[in-house]
């Protein structure tokens, strides 16, 4: 069982960035917190991209880019985006 218990109220949660992420009827957006903190400890949500065609090379294949930044991640072997480091995952 944990010692833990899930609220923002005296419970050592903090959450970030502070703006936009909370509404009065709705209670906290967590799809658009960044970091959560628990007693000092940070959990980071990973960042995930896709490859996204954006037009074709000379021998007919698909050109294929980062969802995030736009950086050309064609190589299947790639599990990171080298220019913004997001993860690709497959939808």
């Amino acid at each position: 069982m944990s010692d833990y218990r899930f609220g923002v109220d005296g419970y050592r949660l903090n959450y970030y960035p502070h703006d936009g992420v909370y509404d009065e009827q709705e209670g906290i957006y967590w799809s658009k917190v960044e970091r959560v903190e628990i007693d000092w400890v940070d959990f980071v949500r990973e960042r995930t991209c896709r490859r996204e065609k954006h037009g074709t090379k000379m021998d007919g294949s698909p050109k294929l880019r980062c969802s995030l930044c736009g950086y050309g991640i064609g190589d299947k072997r790639w599990s990171y985006c080298p220019k913004c480091g997001a993860k690709v995952v497959e939808r």
